[in-house]
Parts: C-alpha cells; structure tokens; sequence
C-alpha cells in the first residue's frame, strides 16, 4: 500500500507499544520517518534498534506528555533532527479503567 509517506517526518505520540508501535512500525515500512514518543526508555531503544536492523528509519524521543514543557522539547527535537515535521498521530493516552461497555452505557441516555 503507498500511502505517500515516503521521507515524511511523523511524529507518533505513545509510539513505542500497542497501537502505536504498529502506527511507527507501518509509517517506517512505507518509507516514513516515524519520529516515536514514549515514556519507556527501553521500548523506545528497542523499537529504534529492530527499524535500523531492518534497514528503516525511526527515531525515539522520551517523554511524558502529562508535562506540557515535554510537548515543546519533542517538536524541538524533531525539527533539530529533520528540519520539518509533516504530519502528528496523536495516539498517547491513558486508560481510565472504566472501559468502552461500561462507559457507554454509563453515559447512555437510552439506558
């Protein structure tokens, strides 16, 4: 699938695990720069280390984006490292236990 991300430079919040991972892992396999953030240090590595091993690009940035000086040190970072940032996945997020089932019918107002 081409998905015109050749040399685009993504920024993928909670990029080093879950849904994220999978995000950087397909922007690096259609020719993207996946420019991952995670809070981890060893998944970020190891996240960098298998793309380079596999001949793509990638790029980690640790971070917690609950800071918000955090968010600037990423775009910083990225633009000192690239000279540009072409798009943002927004994925970071936090779980709040409840849950999709139970939250839908919490806030249904059929139910």
């Amino acid at each position: 699938m081409d998905l015109g991300l050749q040399e685009k430079v993504i920024i993928v919040t909670g990029g080093t695990k879950g849904i994220g991972e999978v995000i950087s892992r397909e922007i690096a396999a259609e020719g993207g720069i996946p420019v991952f953030i995670g809070r981890t240090r060893e998944d970020g590595e190891k996240l960098q280390q298998e793309l380079s091993g596999e001949g793509k690009n990638g790029y980690f940035i640790q971070a917690d984006l609950n800071a918000p000086e955090a968010c600037k040190k990423i775009v910083v970072k990225t633009i000192e490292e690239f000279g540009k940032i072409d798009r943002l996945v927004n994925n970071a997020g936090t779980n709040d236990g409840i849950g999709l089932e139970k939250a839908l019918l919490k806030n249904s107002k059929i139910l």
